[in-house]
């Protein structure tokens, strides 16, 4: 049996043209597609995939109690985006998903998706049905309060409300930067 390293992967690709580092293949193979970057950006310049080391000037650590019920962010940008990472299997730490909390944004705009001043369900997916560019994809699962989400190959984006349709929180991933995922990497 021939076992294959991401890297020596990456190497093979490299030799047919294709570029590895566009889909971050030193990390993870991750390739985003066109609404994916572009949800993405909206949240912060700190790309998914983004070794925590290429961004710490930009990024100020928070202990993982006030990350809600993501738990798992330990960095935010100065624009008030909760970045959530994970070690590689090299032992980098890499943004894998973003989160922005509607109450860290009180009575101010919130700059993803377009979301502005919005905080009504149908205001908010208005909103980012417009900046995703993307409709189908898009359901609502009705619980305590609603979540929608929109999913990607791979992540997703998910929208929380609360019981009376006000905004909770936004969170994109890029990946689930479980072990299923990580142990490409060794």
């Amino acid at each position: 049996m021939i076992v294959f390293s991401v890297n020596l992967f990456a190497v093979m690709l490299a030799a047919t043209g294709f570029n590895p580092n566009a889909c971050g293949l030193n990390y993870l193979l991750y390739c985003p597609s066109s609404s994916q970057q572009k949800v993405d950006a909206s949240f912060s310049d700190i790309l998914i995939n983004t070794p925590i080391s290429d961004a710490k000037d930009r990024l100020t650590g928070i202990r993982d109690d006030k990350c809600g019920v993501y738990g798992d962010c330990n960095w935010v940008s100065q624009n008030g985006v909760k970045h959530l990472t994970k070690a590689t299997a090299e032992g980098a730490e890499v943004v894998f998903g973003k989160v922005v909390q509607a109450s860290d944004y009180s009575g101010k705009s919130i700059h993803v998706l377009g979301i502005g001043k919005q905080r009504t369900k149908a205001r908010v997916l208005k909103r980012i049905k417009k900046f995703v560019g993307r409709t189908t994809g898009l359901s609502c699962n009705p619980t305590i309060g609603t979540y929608c989400h929109v999913n990607f190959e791979p992540g997703y984006l998910g929208i929380n409300f609360d019981a009376e349709g006000k905004l909770i929180d936004v969170i994109f991933v890029g990946h689930f930067g479980n072990d299923s995922y990580w142990s490409a990497t060794k």
